[in-house]
C-alpha cells in the first residue's frame, strides 16, 4: 500500500496493519507461519516439476491424517 492511501486510511480511523498484527501473533508465530507457508510453496512447485498430482502425493504419503 502506498504511504498516501495508508495516510488518508488512518486519517479516517482505519488502522493499517499486516495479518500478523490483526492476529495478535508474536514474532516466533509469525515466523513459523512464514516457514510454513515457504516450504508448502517449496514442496507444491517440486510436486509439479515431477508431474505428481497432489492426490498421488496424499495416497502415498507417510504422514498420518486425523479429520
Amino acid at each position: 500500500m502506498d504511504t498516501e492511501k495508508q495516510k488518508r486510511l488512518e486519517a479516517s480511523g482505519w488502522a493499517v496493519g499486516d495479518a500478523s498484527d490483526f492476529l495478535e501473533l508474536t514474532t516466533a508465530e509469525a515466523e513459523l507461519v512464514e516457514l510454513k507457508t515457504r516450504l508448502a510453496l517449496f514442496a507444491k512447485k517440486q510436486r509439479k516439476a515431477i508431474n505428481l498430482s497432489h492426490n498421488w502425493l496424499r495416497v502415498f504419503s507417510f504422514v498420518e491424517r486425523k479429520y
